[in-house]
């Protein structure tokens, strides 16, 4: 890219910064991420990542709240915050709503 880029404009192109939209914004977030109180080394998880540390997270939650893992799953647990958040609903809106609802009541708990 930059080579092409090089071509079009010159020798300018070496003072352009050049990339892939994620990539720039990574370059950007490294530089100036220190300004709001982060640190610049931090780590970017893709998407199957992200999905096992969630899934990790709310197993750990469903284990401490004390709720039983057969009846509770992970997937069944996620799948209800999704919806919720679907529907915009605050941590206690979603309490409210699911009064009278045994299973709701225990995944509020989380």
């Amino acid at each position: 890219m930059k080579e092409r880029v090089a071509n079009l404009v010159g020798e300018d192109a070496k003072d352009i910064w050049m990339g892939t939209f994620h990539s720039i914004c990574v370059r950007i977030l490294r530089r100036f991420i220190d300004r709001i109180g982060f640190d610049s080394s931090f780590i970017i998880f893709d998407t199957t990542d992200q999905r096992s540390l969630v899934r990790t997270l709310v197993k750990t939650c469903i284990k401490n709240v004390g709720l039983d893992d057969k009846m509770f799953t992970d997937r069944a647990v996620l799948s209800e915050i999704s919806n919720a958040k679907n529907e915009m609903l605050e941590p206690d809106q979603y309490k409210i709503r699911a009064n009278g609802d045994f299973r709701k009541e225990k995944i509020s708990l989380i």
